[in-house]
């Protein structure tokens, strides 16, 4: 197969960290592989990877130069598939895509804002992928899509990627001493991703007298909020802020819980990656992650912006380390069952040269 995939993010996130494993999937199986970014660390990223790139502004949704630099580009490198990733890379490479007579249009999502232009866009592609049950129920109901426009993929973990790690490096690089307790949250800085509730949630525990320290793995517009909200309450010697860390798996292992705030979210991979580290979690109860978390035994929900349950939850596990080795223990033996990033890529794999060899005839 000749793949493009599109995306107009410039920061790294977990959908981009997805993109650039499926492309090294399917250049293991052959398949040849080209990103179409816009510039920014997403981009740095795909190029020191080795991949082939071709970097343009999409400077907006209806972006003439962008639609036809597509056009020209998926022609150049005679795509058969082309896989959208972000509002924008979909709006504009939709158009450019069907121009080009690209045979197969995809667009992965996992989120809906049901805008007036959705079912212009959505019917110019031959398949949605939804990260999530709640998301694909969106689309049925929302944009009537037929569910045979609809292929359910999760998002799945690197299970390899943990195993034979040691996390205890990472700790004493951040100074952390054997009587504390190390929270941490990999995400990008963004303000609907809430890390600031769990620094307020800090704030309370360390009045309380608790030993703890929190790690922020991630980098975004929200930092520099962040780091004020931070020394408004004079958390700087228990809040530590890391940016992008290449190595993820060694920061996940080196926790001791693991939290996560965001309100709005499809399946997030930070999730999984901390249910694969087999680390106790904290995370709010969002539709996608009621599908790969069961409260009170693979983790602990609490509500969306509520500090002072969050805080609750946290104290908690502090309290009973029982509590905290049993959830953090069923989190990793249910990913391992049923979210293998190996075992779905090849699922998906199967799926999208079924459907290319139909567009063939």
């Amino acid at each position: 197969m000749r793949v493009v995939l599109a995306n107009s993010v410039r920061e790294l996130g977990g959908e981009e960290v997805w993109e650039v494993r499926f492309a090294k999937f399917l250049l293991a199986n052959q398949d040849q592989v080209r990103f179409f970014v816009r510039p920014g660390k997403f981009s740095e990223v795909v190029k020191k990877e080795g991949f082939s790139v071709v970097e343009f502004p999409m400077r907006f949704d209806w972006d003439i130069f962008a639609i036809k630099k597509f056009q020209k580009e998926l022609k150049n490198f005679q795509a058969e598939l082309v896989m959208f990733n972000a509002r924008r890379d979909f709006r504009i490479g939709v158009i450019g895509a069907g121009w080009a007579g690209v045979p197969l249009k995809i667009k992965r999502s996992w989120f809906l804002k049901s805008s007036i232009w959705d079912k212009f866009y959505y019917n110019r592609v031959d398949y949605v992928v939804c990260l999530s049950k709640n998301i694909e129920s969106l689309f049925k109901k929302k944009l009537g899509l037929s569910p045979n426009k609809i292929f359910y993929l999760p998002n799945g973990a690197q299970l390899e990627r943990f195993e034979k790690v040691d996390g205890s490096r990472f700790r004493n690089q951040l100074g952390i001493k054997q009587d504390e307790l190390l929270i941490g949250i990999s995400a990008r800085l963004e303000k609907h991703k809430r890390q600031a509730d769990l620094i307020q949630a800090g704030k309370i525990l360390v009045e309380k007298g608790y030993k703890i320290k929190i790690a922020f793995a991630g980098d975004g517009k929200n930092r520099a909020s962040l780091e004020k909200l931070v020394d408004e309450l004079r958390m700087r010697e228990f809040v530590r802020f890391l940016g992008f860390v290449e190595r993820i798996e060694e920061f996940l292992l080196s926790l001791d819980l693991f939290v996560f705030c965001s309100e709005f979210e499809g399946m997030p991979l930070a999730v999984l990656e901390a249910m694969a580290s087999a680390k106790p979690i904290i995370t709010t109860s969002l539709p996608g992650i009621i599908e790969i978390i069961e409260d009170g035994k693979d983790g602990l929900f609490y509500s969306v912006g509520d500090i002072n349950q969050l805080a609750e939850k946290i104290e908690l596990l502090i309290k009973d380390k029982n509590l905290r080795e049993k959830i953090a223990q069923s989190a990793r033996d249910r990913v391992e069952k049923e979210f293998s990033e190996t075992k779905l890529f090849e699922q998906f794999r199967q799926w999208l040269d079924r459907k290319l060899m139909e567009k063939r005839g």
